[in-house]
């Protein structure tokens, strides 16, 4: 049985409460020599969807720098954060938030989502527990999103 290991990423903040790019750096410069496959950027583990755009860029670059961007990939909270994954040839996995509609989620092009191209994961829970998890992804012949199966390399 072939799989990878996804690792959720660290982030690091100063006494202040401002972003440690130097312990963020060394921590991902140790990383970088370990066992794992992927590393999960800006995620909720780490309170990611409370970062700024910018703070969450910052995190892409200094990991992007020590190692390659097909180990990386970026949790994208807004579509800024995707914009950036894209420059970087980093991965998005993208929070679907606040979302109650199809229309939402198409909020650019009614007849398209604003990212065809990005695989959507849905956790379900109910009544605090987890019931299901399933990918979809955008079929352009049907014009809607239909659920894949997403194997793991």
């Amino acid at each position: 049985m072939s799989f990878e290991v996804v690792i959720p990423a660290l982030a690091f903040r100063t006494a202040e409460n401002e972003l440690d790019l130097g312990l963020t750096r060394a921590y991902a410069e140790r990383a970088a020599g370990t066992w794992a496959d992927r590393f999960i950027l800006s995620g909720s583990t780490v309170l990611g969807d409370l970062l700024a755009p910018t703070e969450r860029a910052l995190i892409l670059d200094v990991w992007s720098e020590v190692m390659e961007p097909s180990r990386l990939v970026a949790c994208c909270w807004c579509r800024e954060d995707i914009e950036q994954a894209g420059q970087q040839k980093i991965l998005p996995l993208v929070v679907m938030r606040d979302l109650r509609d199809r229309a939402q989620a198409c909020s650019f092009d009614p007849s398209e989502p604003d990212y065809p191209d990005t695989i959507y994961i849905v956790i379900s829970v109910r009544a605090g527990k987890f019931v299901r998890a399933a990918a979809f992804g955008w079929d352009p012949e049907k014009t809607e999103f239909s659920e894949i199966n997403l194997p793991c390399r």
